[in-house]
């Protein structure tokens, strides 16, 4: 009897999911075990898992590897269990080195779900898009914190005409008025990143006006976000957030257009916009006829 129950148990062992559920599972799970060993051993249906700290090693010490490895193998990334308060690291280095899964903390407002809600505007917002040809053509070696070929560099010019109806902060007193300004930020490689911001407009956040014009260099623009944040100017204390819009550099339309804003929640702002005049260098290859914004 007691043969019986052990060898019950071995069987109960092995058998760790239905047979009838197994067919449908496509992607199967697979251990890093470097990116050399994944080339020999692993194809283009199984995925490794990777905490935040040992992809970002990854990206900082073996980025072109890491890029090589993820055009024809899957990884996906997961935050740390150290982040008790469910904050988020900066996606943009993962998704510079296609990092395919990149797993964020949804419950948590903040700038790394900002970026993430405009990076998959794209493509209808349907929360698929595809890498840029660079990281997925074979024999091509890319590494985002080294030099970019030439012929991908861009240049860039914002004009921020006007604000309209920007809501107050959510711990604003009754009649207060606040003082807008606009921050705009390029996310992307690390050569491509900047901020530059407008002048401070006093009591007006029903229609300010900035008529002010910034111009960049964008090195890598199929890998660019472009993220538009307007603060309350406060001489006490910390600025306080209003709203923000983000989106990519291949879904900028040329000319005049009115940026929807977003809540800190990701929550569309009803006719609440920026007034911009835009002008880029976007050549057809890299653009995204279905992702305009």
């Amino acid at each position: 009897v007691k043969k019986k129950v052990e060898e019950d148990k071995v069987v109960k062992k092995k058998v760790t999911v239905a047979p009838e559920l197994a067919k449908f599972v496509f992607i199967r799970g697979a251990k890093f075990q470097g990116f050399d060993h994944a080339m020999k051993n692993y194809t283009s249906e199984q995925i490794s898992s990777l905490v935040e700290t040992k992809a970002f090693s990854l990206a900082n010490e073996q980025p072109a590897a890491f890029c090589e490895s993820n055009k024809s193998r899957l990884v996906r990334i997961y935050p740390s269990g150290r982040r008790t308060k469910s904050d988020n690291y900066n996606p943009m280095a993962l998704w510079n080195v296609g990092c395919q899964v990149v797993a964020l903390n949804y419950q948590t407002p903040c700038i790394e779900m900002q970026l993430n809600q405009g990076k998959f505007a794209q493509n209808g917002a349907c929360g698929y898009i595809l890498k840029p040809e660079l990281l997925c053509r074979g024999g091509v070696d890319f590494d985002p914190n080294g030099k970019m070929p030439p012929n991908f560099s861009r240049k860039l010019s914002l004009r921020v005409i006007s604000g309209h109806e920007f809501p107050k902060p959510k711990n604003s007193t009754k009649g207060e008025v606040i003082d807008p300004y606009v921050r705009i930020q390029i996310h992307g490689i690390p050569a491509d990143v900047k901020e530059v911001q407008t002048e401070c407009v006093q009591d007006n956040g029903f229609n300010p006006q900035w008529n002010e014009e910034f111009k960049f260099d964008v090195t890598m623009p199929p890998l660019a976000l472009i993220r538009f944040a307007v603060y309350d100017r406060d001489p006490h204390s910390a600025d306080d957030f209003i709203c923000q819009f983000t989106l990519p550099f291949t879904s900028i339309q040329q000319g005049y257009s009115h940026a929807r804003m977003y809540s800190e929640d990701g929550d569309q702002l009803e006719r609440c916009s920026l007034f911009l005049y835009t002008s880029a260098e976007i050549p057809r290859e890299i653009m995204d006829p279905g992702s305009r914004v």
